[in-house]
């Protein structure tokens, strides 16, 4: 994250460099951008909320990275995404279990690989598509009880989690400025992971991870949810193209 704001920087410059070289063109255009994501996130399935020992917790996760967008005309656009995604999950424990109060804390970090149709009009767009979320680490913990923490919580904990799952993103926003140099864009994203957070060790051992300890808690499919708000830096690179008329549209700027 700490090299994040520099690439930012990097990219305007870029993106004004070519000020003087950008022309009314048609055909194929290709943009590299940087996106950076943020808002509210859980691990979920009903399992989790009807087990006696927790209550459900939503909460924050983020994102950056690097998006590399096809535009076949004024319209649509097929962008690839590569980024780097941080997520908690924090279960408490009841304060009726007594000696048992504490919290359960998941945290990970995966490369999230996206594939998106997006579709721009009048300085707007809606998005939709496919992620593929790699896992790069997962740490979990239980504060105020250490004999959970040495039961359950030590040692490879990847096994217990899967090594990737899928996703559908929907989102939309807008383009709030620019010029034919670079683009400027807030949006929204709604992502719904399609196959189980855990893997098939963990919800086969007789112990059922997130909640290995709970005997009430009933072993599903546990999704990942994430709400991203997003702002992303767009410069176009290049194009394979003739004249054309018209522009992207945008709220502020031209």
């Amino acid at each position: 994250m700490k090299n994040f704001i520099p690439l930012l920087s990097l990219l305007l410059i870029l993106g004004f460099t070519q000020e003087k070289q950008a022309q009314h063109t048609a055909g194929i255009g290709f943009e590299l951008g940087a996106r950076v994501a943020v808002g509210p996130s859980a691990l979920w399935e009903p399992g989790i909320t009807d087990s006696d020992m927790h209550d459900f917790t939503i909460n924050i996760g983020y994102s950056y990275g690097l998006a590399f967008s096809m535009n076949f005309d004024r319209w649509n656009n097929l962008i690839l995404e590569t980024m780097i995604s941080n997520g908690t999950q924090k279960f408490n424990l009841k304060e009726r279990l007594g000696a048992q109060i504490g919290v359960n804390t998941l945290d990970w970090q995966t490369t999230d690989l996206y594939l998106l149709y997006r579709r721009e009009n009048r300085g707007g767009y809606f998005e939709v598509g496919p992620k593929l979320s790699i896992m790069n680490s997962v740490e979990q913990s239980v504060t105020n009880n250490p004999g959970f923490q040495s039961e359950f919580f030590e040692g490879n904990l990847e096994d217990f989690y899967a090594s990737s799952y899928a996703s559908a993103v929907f989102g939309f926003g807008g383009y709030f400025a620019g010029s034919r140099s670079f683009s400027l864009g807030l949006g929204l994203r709604f992502e719904y992971a399609l196959t189980n957070f855990t893997s098939d060790t963990g919800t086969s051992t007789g112990f059922g991870y997130p909640l290995p300890y709970d005997s009430s808690y009933d072993v599903g499919n546990l999704r990942n949810i994430n709400v991203y708000g997003t702002i992303e830096l767009k410069i176009p690179i290049g194009r394979i193209a003739k004249v054309r008329c018209g522009e992207r549209g945008f709220i502020f700027g031209g």
